[in-house]
């Protein structure tokens, strides 16, 4: 049995600890600016760093910005270190995250590649929601 353990990352000692978990996730995470600017402006963003037998495993946001004044759009986001996954963990976090903001019910997404993920979003019961698909383009701002 492991040791869990989800504290929020609040001081500067905190963020950083939770940015360079982040990034052994995935190389892009934000920078301290873009983590406290996120903080500010997103109501009520929650940002959670998880230890796994007290080494930093898996970090959690949730926050909501606006969208209409009954439905918030909701940002919510779970990584884990990939050498640290299938450990119970992302499930802790998942809950702790949800909890912290109050939901009971989540929408959730994740990358195509990302078959870990798309495992745990199946585990905790999400289902594919067809109608809700979305397609990405890329393309320039402007024509040249």
């Amino acid at each position: 049995m492991h040791d869990i353990t989800i504290a929020p990352a609040r001081t500067d000692a905190e963020a950083t600890a939770y940015l360079e978990t982040q990034r052994k996730i995935r190389p892009e995470a934000p920078t301290l600016e873009e983590f406290r600017h996120r903080e500010q402006a997103w109501t009520g963003a929650v940002h959670l760093l998880a230890y796994l037998d007290g080494e930093p495993a898996d970090t959690a946001f949730a926050g909501s910005f606006p969208g209409t004044e009954t439905e918030p759009h909701v940002g919510f986001g779970v990584g884990v270190v990939p050498e640290l996954r299938r450990r119970g963990v992302g499930l802790a976090l998942y809950h702790e995250a949800a909890k912290a903001r109050g939901h009971r019910r989540l929408l959730t997404e994740s990358q195509h590649e990302n078959e870990p993920m798309r495992r745990l979003n199946e585990k905790l019961g999400f289902r594919p929601a067809p109608s809700m698909s979305t397609v990405v383009l890329r393309g320039p701002l402007a024509p040249d």
